[in-house]
């Protein structure tokens, strides 16, 4: 069975919750952007969608890695092989830039 992604706008995901009785579970601040999202351009509405996905998914306690993240975990992988490392000053110099005191 293949999974199709499906966008809903925002008013489609309002009436879905209300007939499903999820819409009085979910704060009014919430129910106020999603009706406000309405008038927002698509593009807006798919990164407000993937924001809410990432924080379900943090919720849930479910994480997938995304593509640039990934690579991310490949470059370090392909580095490390090659014994790429950073100096104990290039550590130190970096970490010191989020030190809180």
């Amino acid at each position: 069975m293949s999974s199709r992604a499906f966008t809903a706008s925002p008013a489609a995901v309002l009436f879905w919750l209300d007939m499903r009785g999820s819409l009085a579970r979910m704060s009014a601040k919430l129910q106020e952007l999603l009706k406000r999202a309405e008038r927002w351009p698509e593009e807006a509405q798919e990164e407000l969608a993937e924001l809410g996905r990432e924080i379900e998914r943090e919720v849930s306690g479910e994480y997938y890695t995304t593509a640039e993240e990934l690579k991310g975990i490949d470059r370090g992988l392909a580095a490390s092989r090659k014994g790429s490392f950073a100096t104990k000053r290039t550590l130190e110099s970096a970490l010191a830039k989020f030190r809180v005191e």
